[in-house]
């Protein structure tokens, strides 16, 4: 068994990427290395709304668990039992037609209770909230999604769709650009960046992150659909290479009103 200071202290505040790291400079064995890097993996397409993806990190993450002594302790900080309940919870409400915020924290409640969730909870309690006008709460939804995960690339970009609709152009763009330095790739903040730079009279710059934003769209399109068909052929488990994630993010949540802008006034 490793020594537990050496890894397990970055797992009270969720920081994955950091136990994976010390318990490698402790020379962990191999499976409690896997379990983190799956740990990470699965932390990052929850991050990205790849529920798929997330659900066969988790599997891998469990069985990991089954080949190292380390195993008590990371059920401790990492119950994949209840990861497995918080994630089911993300995935059964996305795309649902909900409307009420009550409802939706109901079905949401095993992601709102877990901590390696909750933040992602918040973000989509925050979306609903936008969706109804309620500014208020959704960016307080939003920042306290960030409070819990400073690297939720998608929060932070609704915080910018916020300020996109409020008019507030410069603060959007801030929030897009810090958005996109977590993640380059990310298709929403790249589209709603251009919203917001057109909105600017910088046309040029405009023309530049919609295109980036319509080819990462693309691109991301693709390999949904090819998860999708490895999940329904039963070989998703086997598909994802450690310490890589395929990327699949939604389009920019509030920004699928705000889109409307880019050709418009």
């Amino acid at each position: 068994m490793s020594t537990p200071d050496a890894w397990t202290a970055p797992l009270s505040t969720r920081d994955a990427p950091r136990a994976h790291a010390l318990a490698l400079q402790a020379g962990a064995d191999a499976a409690l290395t896997a379990a983190l890097d799956d740990l990470v993996a699965l932390q990052e397409a929850v991050r990205a709304r790849a529920y798929l993806q997330a659900h066969a990190h988790l599997t891998r993450y469990r069985a990991d668990l089954d080949d190292t002594s380390d195993a008590p302790t990371l059920w401790a900080h990492a119950d994949p039992d209840a990861l497995h309940a918080a994630v089911t919870a993300l995935q059964d409400v996305d795309g649902a037609r909900i409307t009420d915020p009550a409802d939706l924290e109901a079905r949401l409640a095993p992601a709102l209770e877990n901590p390696w969730t909750r933040a992602e909870a918040l973000n989509v309690q925050g979306v609903l909230y936008a969706l109804g006008g309620d500014v208020t709460d959704a960016r307080a939804a939003f920042q306290a999604a960030l409070d819990l995960d400073a690297r939720h690339y998608r929060a932070l970009t609704n915080l910018g769709n916020l300020d996109l609709e409020a008019g507030a152009y410069a603060d959007a763009e801030r929030q897009y650009r810090a958005a996109l330095a977590l993640h380059k790739d990310y298709p929403g903040a790249h589209h709603n960046l251009a919203v917001a730079l057109r909105k600017q009279k910088r046309m040029g710059e405009s023309l530049r992150s919609f295109k980036t934003g319509q080819r990462l769209a693309g691109r991301q399109e693709r390999e949904r659909t090819r998860v999708e068909m490895q999940a329904q052929s039963g070989k998703l488990s086997g598909a994802l290479p450690r310490n890589r994630l395929v990327w699949i993010a939604g389009a920019a949540v509030v920004g699928v009103l705000l889109l409307r802008n880019l050709l418009g006034g």
